[in-house]
C-alpha cells in the first residue's frame, strides 16, 4: 500500500485497497463455510485462487510502473533566474 501511495501521490487508492482487503477478510471470517468449496483444495488454497491473485498483483504493479503521468518521477529542481 505504501508503494501505491507513493506511485499515485495520494493515500486514497491505498485506503480503497485497504477497505477491499478488510472487506474480504470480514467476508471469509463470517461466511467462510459457504466459500470453502471453491477456495479450499485438498486442505490448501486452491491453485485457481493463487493464480488469479498472482495475476492481479502482477497486472496491478505493471499498470503502476507504466503510468506515464505518475507524480513519482524525480522532480527537477527549480532554477532561479540569474543563478
Amino acid at each position: 500500500m505504501g508503494y501505491l501511495a507513493w506511485r499515485t501521490n495520494s493515500v486514497l487508492p491505498s485506503m480503497v485497497l485497504h477497505g477491499i482487503n478488510n472487506g474480504l477478510a470480514f467476508t471469509f471470517v463470517n461466511w467462510g463455510h459457504h466459500l470453502e468449496p471453491w477456495y479450499i483444495w485438498r486442505g490448501h488454497v486452491s491453485p485457481v485462487v493463487l493464480v488469479a491473485g498472482t495475476a492481479l498483483i502482477v497486472v496491478g504493479f505493471k499498470l503502476l510502473s507504466n503510468d506515464k503521468h505518475s507524480s513519482a518521477q524525480t522532480p527537477r529542481p527549480n532554477r532561479v533566474a540569474g543563478q
